[in-house]
């Protein structure tokens, strides 16, 4: 089956489903030409400030594939999607009440993620496992004291996808929760042993409670690693995993 054909919202709105996509951003020009067609007048103006063309193709590549996803999933041509800019600086979707889509992106080099649910919050994170990262010095700043500890148990060849395991959970919840960077990464712990899992441990965020979140890792390729965090009104059930393929992408109608 085309893994475009479970791109609609009836799919989505299955109880605990969350649908990750993952897409490619290295396009041509003539791709990016085609998928800006799609594009509005703030996506135009955000793209076009990026300083170099490489940057503004890959820009282009993710808002084109944002517009074209969800135009699937709401049987719309991708340029009637509206979008606008949430308070956390995110993109969000408009006057859609009656198909609440929330979603969430990440990219790292060439490759980008989305993912999306019509039942609570979320957010994603996806990094490349990058060796020139001293990640002993930057545990030490970024790590909880208890992540710390368990960090300090972690075999020496085993340190550097761990580093990775944690940041890219610790940045998918913080993604989800919101507040930014006034959130300190050092207020909540994660599991630090990716052997065990993606968990969130403890948080000690007012109003915050352990059981209202789960957080997840998403099977990337080799050099990369990837998680999503996730809090809605019932319990993940299934995370389907999608590859956009097409180049540009073209859209149903």
């Amino acid at each position: 089956m085309n893994s475009s054909s479970l791109a609609t919202f009836d799919h989505l709105r299955s109880s605990g489903q969350l649908h990750i996509w993952r897409y490619r951003l290295d396009i041509s020009d003539s791709a990016a030409a085609t998928l800006s067609e799609t594009f509005s007048v703030e996506d135009h103006h955000k793209c076009d400030r990026l300083v170099t063309r490489r940057l503004r193709r890959r820009a282009i590549a993710s808002r084109g594939a944002l517009r074209h996803l969800l135009g699937l999933y709401l049987d719309r041509n991708p340029s009637r999607i509206e979008l606008e800019t949430g308070p956390e600086g995110k993109p969000e979707l408009v006057g859609e009440d009656e198909h609440r889509i929330a979603f969430n992106v990440s990219h790292t080099g060439d490759e980008g993620l989305l993912a999306l649910t019509s039942d609570g919050i979320l957010g994603v994170d996806l990094e490349r496992i990058r060796p020139e990262i001293d990640v002993l010095r930057l545990a030490r700043r970024v790590f909880s004291s208890s992540e710390q500890a368990q960090f300090s148990t972690i075999h020496e060849e085993r340190l550097r996808p761990s580093f990775f395991h944690v940041w890219t959970c610790k940045e998918a919840f913080l993604k989800a929760h919101g507040g930014g960077l006034t959130v300190p990464l050092t207020s909540f712990d994660v599991e630090v042993d990716p052997d065990r899992g993606a968990r969130l441990l403890d948080t000690r965020l007012p109003g915050d409670e352990r059981g209202n979140w789960q957080l997840k890792t998403i099977d990337v390729e080799e050099g990369l690693r990837a998680a999503v965090a996730w809090s809605g009104s019932e319990p993940l059930r299934q995370i389907s995993n999608f590859r956009l393929e097409d180049s540009p992408f073209p859209s149903r109608r």
